[in-house]
């Protein structure tokens, strides 16, 4: 315990973390000291699967593939692909290109016989 001063109270405690220490312990024995609160929280992670999953849903619709199209025209447009983008680009607008030609020379027309 500190010296007792010639004035003023007696002290109680010893310092103030004993003082803080006795109030915790005399709050913690009241029937209401605990109180339960629920939290709801979700979570979300990642499944990672093949690109092929997403490709096959988008090639399973036409309205899916004509989105795609549209969107990738967009991309064009606002210039958002780098060198390295358009170097990838080119092998699949070149199989898709010798796909419609070979479509053509078979049928006469990318929408079949006229």
């Amino acid at each position: 315990m500190p010296p007792i001063q010639p004035t003023g109270r007696i002290p109680i405690y010893c310092s103030d973390a004993c003082r803080k220490a006795a109030y915790e312990a005399r709050r913690l024995r009241k029937p209401d000291a605990f109180t339960v609160k629920v939290v709801e929280t979700s979570t979300t992670t990642e499944i990672r699967h093949p690109i092929e999953t997403c490709v096959d849903n988008v090639l399973a619709s036409p309205w899916e593939v004509r989105k795609m199209l549209i969107e990738l025209a967009r991309k064009i447009n606002r210039d958002e692909f780098t060198e390295a983008d358009w170097i990838a680009l080119e092998y699949g607008f070149d199989r898709l290109s010798e796909a419609l030609i070979g479509r053509i020379q078979r049928t006469g027309s990318v929408l079949g016989q006229r």
